[in-house]
């Protein structure tokens, strides 16, 4: 995934490649995603909408991880490093 990806383009790379058993590879270019996708949303006023749409995607990570202990251990530390890589206005719950 490069250049401007949305949200349903990120949703159907996440499907295609955990679908067919690829989901840990597929978690880092979804980190640089997410966290592109919350700086540049950060910079509007209404960031909060903005940041809501990609809640289902966050979701289906999220769901998938359920599936095996190691593959939830690898989504745990995918969401840790990208919540990390995001501004602390929003990691911290202020936004």
């Amino acid at each position: 995934m490069s250049g401007r990806v949305k949200i349903a383009d990120a949703e159907s790379y996440l499907k295609a490649m955990a679908d067919n058993g690829f989901l840990i590879d597929a978690l880092p270019p979804l980190e640089i995603f997410l966290v592109s996708f919350v700086n540049r949303a950060l910079r509007y006023k209404r960031a909060s909408d903005r940041i809501e749409a990609i809640k289902p995607l966050v979701r289906e990570i999220a769901g998938r991880a359920s599936r095996d202990p190691k593959t939830a251990s690898e989504v745990a530390t995918f969401f840790h490093n990208a919540i990390n890589s995001m501004p602390a206005t929003w990691s911290s719950g202020e936004c």
